[in-house]
């Protein structure tokens, strides 16, 4: 169904119809264009996926998470370095170690330029989870621990990892707001990486199938990729560390 289609097709729809469809209008509605009908909310059933952040849970690790946060908002590359474990994984190639790290994220030429620190925010934001049953490792974001790989091909699929995302028919940021969703796996389509940082060029806006089949133009910043970056952590002697910060596979 075309986006026109669709939305004139919600919009005759009533409350009762639209709650048996499980699609809600939300509290506060995006700015529309004149006789454009509300965005609305889309089901997402076993589709979604709710972010989870266990660092909390553990008083060691949270301090270090926060010790962590602040670090990265401070672009202070030295400290950074200094929660790094001896043997940090940064990539699937055999590079490991502090030297390699700096390398890799251009710490040693440009520190306050480098992309390791959206990435590193973007992260840490969204939270994680511990990955050993004695709380001794831990892995961020939430989306890498938690994506349920068994139903959805990992290397196809991402989430929209935020509440009440737009989404377009077109990809310009102008084009009217047709629905919402929030914490919902979708499909990428053919040829639509999810790289870091982002290409030279890219657009703000990219396709993703959504539930019902619909295509979608959602903001680039919004979507995470179960096997994009993830962060590693773990409590050695005593010491929580960085232990990898890697994507792929």
């Amino acid at each position: 169904m075309g986006g026109r289609a669709w939305r004139r097709w919600l919009g005759g729809l009533t409350v009762a119809a639209l709650a048996g469809l499980g699609l809600t209008q939300p509290a506060t509605a995006p700015r529309r264009l004149p006789g454009q009908p509300p965005a609305r909310e889309m089901a997402a059933g076993p589709y979604r996926l709710l972010p989870v952040n266990e660092a909390p849970a553990d008083p060691e690790l949270h301090a270090f998470y926060q010790r962590l946060q602040e670090v990265v908002r401070r672009r202070a590359s030295e400290d950074l370095l200094g929660y790094l474990a001896p043997q940090v994984v940064v990539d699937f190639g055999g590079g490991s170690g502090p030297a390699a790290f700096r390398r890799h994220w251009g710490l040693d030429t440009n520190p306050a330029g480098s992309p390791l620190w959206p990435l590193l925010d973007r992260i840490l934001t969204l939270g994680g989870t511990f990955t050993r049953p004695d709380r001794t490792a831990f892995a961020a974001p939430y989306i890498y621990t938690r994506f349920p790989s068994r139903r959805f091909d990992p290397f196809y699929h991402a989430v929209i990892a935020g509440s009440a995302v737009p989404l377009r028919s077109q990809p310009d940021p102008r084009a009217p707001v047709w629905g919402l969703a929030s914490h919902t796996v979708v499909r990428l389509p053919s040829g639509v990486v999810l790289a870091w940082p982002p290409r030279a060029g890219e657009a703000s806006l990219v396709p993703v199938v959504l539930p019902f089949g619909q295509t979608a133009y959602v903001p680039r910043d919004a979507l995470w990729s179960p096997v994009g970056y993830r962060l590693g952590l773990e409590k050695r002697q005593g010491r929580w560390q960085i232990t990898f910060l890697v994507s792929g596979d």
